[in-house]
């Protein structure tokens, strides 16, 4: 399932900004729901078989890109073959950007002084 950014937000802003004209030199290929559909494959791009990519970098580096980005983070293993088919094709080409993001997690913080407080009261009152 995507998000709600990718379903409503992100089309949204898509509409309300103005037109941009890209670089020329600049190719930007959706892999959206519109290509889930198409390929008759899971919404979300990252449960896409790794054989996709593969296919995709082939073929673009066909026309000798400069960069190759995915703005998909691969987190999760695949089937191990489609991988490791991947990750050749990524390092034979050179030319491959992939994302990475920072998990943000919460970690308790030290006890505030009122907490301290506390626990100091109830100590001493159970102290005989």
């Amino acid at each position: 399932m995507l998000s709600l950014e990718e379903n409503i937000g992100l089309a949204t802003l898509f509409q309300l900004r103005e037109t941009v004209v890209a670089p020329k030199k600049v190719v930007i290929i959706s892999v959206d729901k519109a290509s889930a559909e198409i390929l008759q494959l899971d919404d979300d791009p990252e449960k896409w078989p790794r054989s996709q990519y593969t296919r995709l970098v082939d073929k673009l580096n066909t026309y000798h890109p400069a960069l190759i980005a995915f703005n998909i983070h691969f987190a999760k293993q695949s089937r191990p073959k489609e991988d490791s088919a991947f990750a050749k094709a990524i390092a034979a080409q050179k030319n491959i950007l992939l994302t990475s993001y920072i998990r943000q997690f919460s970690v308790r913080a030290a006890p505030t002084l009122n907490e301290l407080a506390y626990e100091r009261t109830i100590h001493n009152r159970l102290r005989p």
